[in-house]
């Protein structure tokens, strides 16, 4: 059987948190040419650089934060699928944030039998890998309305992310890291 890249994605509705963020944008814009039927970008901010854009592409945007059951409910409501991609701490002042990202990311007292925990060798890396195994855990739980369907669920942790529009990273450190890449050389970072 043959299937379209559109398929599972046209007439559903899609939640992505973080979605005013430059993945989140990106994959906000994405849902939509393949013919979403709704895509929400829920954010803690009101605004980013692709706001107006994604407004103009007919994104809902949803002020909001993950930590907040009822900003949560809210933005999931009547929702598909959902793409967790917010985050917090992961450069600039927001590093020395770091109770933050525990409080933003993690959301109990779980045990977890992965890289230890405190091996970490800073907090954005260890609430990551925390979220990533309590949203692995989950993965083909039963819903609570016992109607047959399971939550499905995908950890996926890219690399450092640049390009047209990123705002965390300098142009001066990613086009020396470009022309070594295309040469195959080495790549020594210097700090």
């Amino acid at each position: 059987m043959l299937f379209s890249q559109n398929e599972g994605i046209e007439d559903k509705t899609f939640v992505v948190t973080g979605g005013l963020g430059f993945v989140g944008s990106y994959l906000c814009l994405d849902l939509v040419r393949r013919g979403a039927r709704q895509v929400r970008a829920f954010d803690l901010r009101p605004t980013s650089p692709w706001s107006v854009d994604l407004k103009n592409h007919g994104v809902h945007c949803i002020q909001g934060d993950v930590a907040r059951k009822k900003d949560v409910d809210k933005a999931l409501h009547g929702a598909d699928c959902v793409f967790h991609l917010a985050s917090y701490g992961m450069s600039g002042k927001e590093m020395v944030q770091f109770g933050r990202v525990d409080e933003e990311i993690v959301n109990g007292n779980e045990s977890l039998p992965f890289f230890p925990v405190d091996d970490h060798v800073d907090p954005y890396g260890r609430s990551k890998s925390i979220a990533e195994w309590l949203v692995l855990k989950h993965n083909a739980r039963p819903f609570k309305k016992n109607n047959g369907k399971c939550l499905f669920t995908c950890a996926i942790r890219p690399a450092a992310i640049y390009g047209p529009g990123e705002e965390r990273h300098f142009p001066e450190d990613c086009i020396p890291c470009q022309v070594r890449a295309s040469a195959f050389q080495k790549l020594v970072i210097q700090t």
